[in-house]
C-alpha cells in the first residue's frame, strides 16, 4: 500500500515496461528488473512513484525531484520486500550502469536510486 500522501502505482505500465525489459535483459534478477521500471516509470517528466518530500533532494523543485529517483528504503516497503533485497538489487544495476546510488545520510541504510541510462 501506498505510503500517505503518495500516488497510486500504475500497475498495467508498470508490468508492460517489467515485460518489456526482461525479454531485453534476461541475464537480469527479476528485483532488478522490477527496479529498473519502476525508475523508468519516475523518469523525468514524472513525478517520482515513491519518491520522498524529506528527502535531501526536497530543496529542488518537484520536476528536478522526478529526475532525482527513488528511496531504496520506500521501495522496500511499498513493495514488502527485505531492503537488504532492493539493496543487492540495486548493487547489481549500479555494476551494470544503469542506475546511480547515493546513501541517503545519517545512519540510515537507505539509498537514492537514480537512472542514469534508458536500459
Amino acid at each position: 500500500m501506498p505510503e500517505r500522501g503518495q500516488p497510486e502505482l500504475d500497475v498495467a505500465a508498470l508490468e508492460r515496461r517489467f515485460t518489456a525489459l526482461q525479454a531485453a535483459h534476461p541475464e537480469l534478477d527479476p528485483l532488478a528488473v522490477l527496479l529498473l521500471a519502476l525508475l523508468r516509470g519516475a523518469g523525468p517528466g514524472k513525478r517520482a512513484e515513491l519518491a520522498s518530500p524529506d528527502s535531501a533532494h526536497s530543496a529542488q523543485p518537484r520536476s528536478e525531484l522526478s529526475r532525482a529517483g527513488l528511496s531504496s528504503a520506500q521501495l522496500s516497503r511499498h513493495l514488502g520486500i527485505e531492503h537488504a533485497l532492493v539493496r543487492r538489487a540495486a548493487a547489481e544495476l549500479e555494476a551494470a550502469g544503469w542506475i546511480d546510488t547515493q546513501a541517503r545520510g545519517g545512519a540510515s541504510p537507505a539509498l537514492w536510486l537514480r537512472l542514469i541510462t534508458d536500459a
